[in-house]
């Protein structure tokens, strides 16, 4: 079924990839293509940086805008420092509290850990699992195929090529829709990972800039 007036943007790793999905996209029925070029990367790139908006939802108090990565930074941190923050304020329930019973120490100790460590947790999860400022979008590393219409068979041809992206735009190139999420998203822990050996977070000393 063709999409009348909707172009499809993906993205692959490199350029023999793309031709290859170009060759496949031109035999499914595509009447128009081009392999790189300035439009599909613009196109690529506004569709990339809507759908993070789009993902994003608004913070507690003065946070701002927390994105996907920092949510699911803050999923896995907040309970892990919750449970690590409850067991090191246990020892505290041995300190004597006015009258209060050895059960209520320990809950009291136990509660204020958990949203100390859960508050911890929220800070690093977030700042940690962010995409990081250095980190290139999909299309400023990988080669873009635009191809018109936007048939279902066409879709299919550039699918089967596995994209790292592949978006919806109009002859404008108006981003609407992405049709795959990121093929190279990392996991959590992987991202976290990369972040703590990342430097691109690191400031030159005495206000150089490199």
């Amino acid at each position: 079924m063709e999409q009348s007036g909707r172009v499809l943007v993906a993205v692959f790793p490199d350029e023999s990839t793309a031709e290859e999905a170009a060759r496949a996209a031109r035999q499914a029925g595509a009447e128009r293509l081009e392999v790189g070029g300035r439009v599909g990367e613009q196109a690529s790139l506004r569709s990339e940086m809507r759908e993070e908006l789009s993902n994003s939802a608004p913070g507690a108090g003065t946070m701002g805008l927390v994105t996907k990565e920092m949510g699911k930074g803050m999923a896995t941190f907040v309970p892990v420092g919750a449970v690590i923050g409850a067991i090191l304020f246990l020892p505290l329930a041995l300190i004597e509290m006015g009258d209060l019973s050895a059960g209520a120490r320990v809950l009291i100790a136990l509660a204020s850990g958990a949203l100390a460590g859960a508050v911890v947790g929220l800070v690093l999860g977030g700042a940690l699992g962010a995409r990081r400022p250095g980190e290139a979008m999909a299309a400023q590393h990988g080669v873009t195929v635009t191809v018109s219409p936007a048939t279902d068979a066409v879709q299919r041809a550039m699918a089967e090529h596995h994209p790292v992206r592949l978006d919806v735009v109009d002859r404008q190139g108006t981003p609407l829709g992405a049709e795959e999420d990121r093929a190279e998203d990392a996991t959590t822990a992987r991202r976290v990972g990369r972040n703590v050996a990342a430097d691109d977070y690191q400031v030159p000393p005495d206000g150089t800039t490199s």
